[in-house]
């Protein structure tokens, strides 16, 4: 990842826009989007579970099936600005944790990082059931002990 773009939270819509194709194509990515997937994972881990729903609802869809910021406003009850706001502070939030992400990947770059443990199951982190409630197959305690795993 490249940080300092003149774009405000440029990495976190970013991978937020990507976040599906993590999950739904994860046997297939190249190495650069696991890493990516690492990213967004592990920096969505640092989010509160309603923030991480906020989020959901507005960029975990197929693309083209994504509710407008108007018809996300209008399913929260909130005027546009208070959504906007609200979805810019995520994402602000999200920018400084994948940040320290960063920070803590770079640090392990000088170890060879194995993927073969970092499963379908620990990338979702959460899913999503109709009724938009976090179902109870995949958890971030996933990929927290993931995490776990890889630092031993």
């Amino acid at each position: 990842m490249i940080f300092g773009h003149k774009r405000k939270n440029q990495n976190a819509i970013y991978l937020c826009n990507k976040w599906t194709h993590y999950e739904k194509d994860f046997d297939s990515l190249l190495p650069a989007e696991i890493l990516n997937a690492k990213y967004l994972f592990s920096g969505l881990q640092k989010l509160s579970q309603e923030e991480r729903l906020y989020l959901a609802m507005q960029y975990r869809t197929a693309r083209g099936k994504r509710l407008t910021d108007g018809e996300m406003a209008e399913l929260k009850g909130i005027s546009i600005e208070e959504h906007k706001e609200r979805k810019n502070d995520l994402l602000t939030k999200l920018q400084m944790a994948l940040v320290e992400v960063h920070e803590i990947l770079q640090e392990e770059s000088s170890e060879a990082y194995s993927m073969k443990d970092f499963t379908r199951a620990e990338a979702n982190g959460f899913v999503l059931n109709a009724s938009k409630q976090e179902s109870p197959g995949y958890s971030m305690r996933d990929f927290t002990r993931y995490h776990e795993r890889a630092a031993q």
